[in-house]
Parts: C-alpha cells; sequence; structure tokens
C-alpha cells in the first residue's frame, strides 16, 4: 500500500509537470468599436478585417512587457468559410460550419528595437458561428500545433504549446441595420465592428523544471521508507 501511494506520488508530480492550463498569451480590443471594420461576403465565402487600430495586452510571461499597458497596433485577418449554414434555437447561427485557410497579424504601429511584429500566423481551420448580436471566429488545436502556426518578435513562441485564437464581431449588419439570416442554407453578406480578441497557449514544461519535480517526488518516497523503517 505504501509502495502504491509513492507511485501515485511520483505520477502526480510528473503529471503536473507535463500539463499546463491554456492562457491567453495576449488579449487586443478596437477603440471605439472599429465600426464596420469586419466584413463577410458570402459570395466569396470570405470573412476579412484589414488594418483595424487595436490595443494589445501582453499576458504571457514569455512576452515582452508582460503585464504593461497596451500597446497601440493594427489588427488584419481573413478566413475562407464553405458549407451550409443552419439557423437554429431562434436566431443562433450555427456554420458556415468549415473554416479554412486563415491568417492573422497584429502589427505594433511603434517598433521596438525595429521589430514589429507582435503576432501573426496560420491557421488551416476554424469555427466560425453566431447570432443577430454577435460572432466568433476561433480556432483550436488541443494535442499539436499541425494546424495553427504563431510568429512574434514580442513573444517567446517556442516556449509555448497549443495554440488558440478568438475573434470576436460585434452588432453584424446585413443592410440598412437589418441583421445578418440564413436564406436556403447561405448566410447573408454583413459588416460588422470588431470586439474583443485573444490568443493562448500552453507553456511547454522545460526539461529542467521536470528534474526538479522527479527529484522532488523522489524525495518524498525516499523520505517515505525512511520512516517505515
Amino acid at each position: 500500500m505504501k509502495r502504491s501511494l509513492c507511485l501515485l506520488s511520483m505520477g502526480a508530480f510528473f503529471a503536473l509537470g507535463a500539463s499546463a492550463k491554456a492562457d491567453d498569451i495576449l488579449q487586443f480590443d478596437a477603440p471605439n468599436g472599429a465600426s464596420g471594420s469586419v466584413s463577410y461576403d458570402n459570395s466569396s465565402g470570405v470573412v476579412t478585417g484589414s488594418d483595424i487600430p487595436v490595443d494589445v495586452t501582453f499576458l504571457s510571461p514569455n512576452s515582452y512587457g508582460a503585464g504593461s499597458n497596451q500597446v497601440a497596433a493594427t489588427f488584419s485577418f481573413s478566413a475562407d468559410t464553405s458549407g451550409t449554414a443552419e439557423s437554429i434555437l431562434g436566431g443562433l447561427i450555427e456554420g458556415v460550419p468549415v473554416v479554412s485557410n486563415v491568417s492573422f497579424s497584429l502589427t505594433a504601429d511603434t517598433a521596438v528595437s525595429g521589430d514589429t511584429n507582435i503576432l501573426s500566423g496560420t491557421a488551416e481551420s476554424g469555427a466560425f458561428s453566431g447570432n443577430s448580436t454577435a460572432f466568433t471566429l476561433s480556432g483550436q488545436n488541443p494535442t499539436d500545433n499541425d494546424g495553427i502556426a504563431y510568429n512574434s518578435d514580442f513573444i517567446n513562441v517556442a516556449a509555448l504549446d497549443d495554440y488558440s485564437f478568438q475573434f470576436n464581431f460585434e452588432n453584424p449588419n446585413a443592410g440598412g441595420g437589418a441583421s445578418p439570416g440564413v436564406n436556403g442554407g447561405v448566410l447573408d453578406s454583413f459588416t460588422a465592428d470588431l470586439g474583443p480578441g485573444s490568443f493562448a497557449a500552453d507553456a511547454v514544461p522545460e526539461p529542467a523544471s521536470l528534474g526538479l519535480l522527479g527529484i522532488g517526488a523522489l524525495g518524498l518516497c525516499a523520505r517515505r521508507r525512511r520512516v517505515m523503517a
């Protein structure tokens, strides 16, 4: 029984070192809502926004100025959508279910040591859904980064894993102030305001940290043996 407890303790130590909670590494928001800055064109299936003014806050300890004051930047993104949209639950629009070729960039207005690429990247796929008041474009890869790539001059992305993102679009307008709907399986084209967005990732455990956790587990077992003796 004591040996089993010791093994369980070691397993708990290593599980702690190997897992980490996905946290936002940065958040951004458009001052004054950036009215009409996002557009969805149902003829091409593209949802896009270009050079939208945003304020960026760094949250990752692996980033430049983590927790510092907001940094002024511009945000651009584009994604292809395809598939049949479906209106359910009194207006919730599930779909356009297939999202591909996502690209995004956050560029600092003022260079820091010559650098401007706060965060940029691509995603192979994502999700696009919403209702009469808001839409969300998101992407997540819970097991590896084959589908999402980050690049940055400000954040040590090599120390991060399991990337994800979420872009929010508010006040969608299909024209004349009307909310977008679904007609014949096709979502109405619309413009919208850019809302808050975020990029998240897990921290990759360092080998040295895992080693210390292992030493701690072994020490706990050794102490347990001495007590038993």
